[in-house]
């Protein structure tokens, strides 16, 4: 009886750390260091991307997941200082691709998606 009565306390146990710890991890809205980005696909509706377009951004959206997967890896032992240059190029790389595919009007009004997306984010700080 004794030792159900301690694997039974341990499995109590471990739900009550495994809750805390996941309430903790969310409690700011996701694990530290991780942003939600939010895909050009899922603003296809409000861009009104031709099926051309968004076929050849999921290929653009895959492979920029790949490569910077890849630069991960190959830069492990790289300082941060250098890391932070490579994720900067392979970001600044994709923009170009995806600008690349939009028209000037998609173009602009992508950058208005992500000011007005900017502002909540901001104004959701504050509270």
């Amino acid at each position: 009886m004794k030792s159900t009565t301690k694997v039974v306390i341990a499995a109590i146990s471990a739900l009550i750390i495994g809750a805390t710890s996941t309430a903790y991890a969310m409690k700011d809205g996701g694990h530290k260091g991780h942003h939600k980005k939010q895909s050009i696909l899922k603003m296809a509706d409000e861009l009104a991307l031709t099926d051309t377009q968004k076929e050849s951004i999921q290929l653009l959206e895959a492979q920029f997941k790949a490569d910077k997967t890849a630069m991960r890896e190959s830069n492990q032992d790289a300082d941060r200082e250098t890391k932070r240059e490579a994720k900067r190029a392979l970001r600044d790389s994709f923009k170009a691709q995806v600008n690349d595919i939009l028209t000037d009007e998609q173009e602009a009004k992508l950058e208005e998606l992500k000011k007005n997306r900017k502002g909540k984010k901001h104004r959701h700080s504050d509270s």
